[in-house]
């Protein structure tokens, strides 16, 4: 059965900051209620963010899909994550941000 929801988020060495932004996630009201599935796109990292992202994915409190990426560009991150979502709607978020904890609800 599709979600209502898949957050996309196209990412490449990021690994200073996408601890932060799992916070962020995991701390998002209404998170339990609405159950999105989350899709990082890691494009070739270079640095520990796909090991992060690894590591994060069994113990996060919903569907955590990580999908690496080899062709070069945001837009290639985000058509494969894009093929990977299994959400009725889609919504896009950068990997450099930390979401208002009301951001999901609104």
């Amino acid at each position: 059965m599709p979600r209502a929801l898949t957050i996309i988020i196209p990412t490449k060495n990021r690994a200073p900051l996408i601890a932060g932004l799992l916070a962020g996630l995991r701390n998002l009201d209404g998170l339990a209620r609405i159950q999105p599935q989350i899709v990082f796109a890691d494009n070739a990292s270079k640095d520990e963010t796909w090991k992060i992202l690894q590591s994060a994915a069994p113990t996060f409190p919903v569907p955590l899909a990580t999908v690496k990426v080899a062709d070069r560009g945001k837009s290639a991150a985000i058509n494969q994550a894009v093929q990977a979502a299994n959400g009725t709607t889609l919504a896009f978020l950068d990997d450099d941000v930390i979401p208002d904890q009301r951001w999901l609800e609104a």
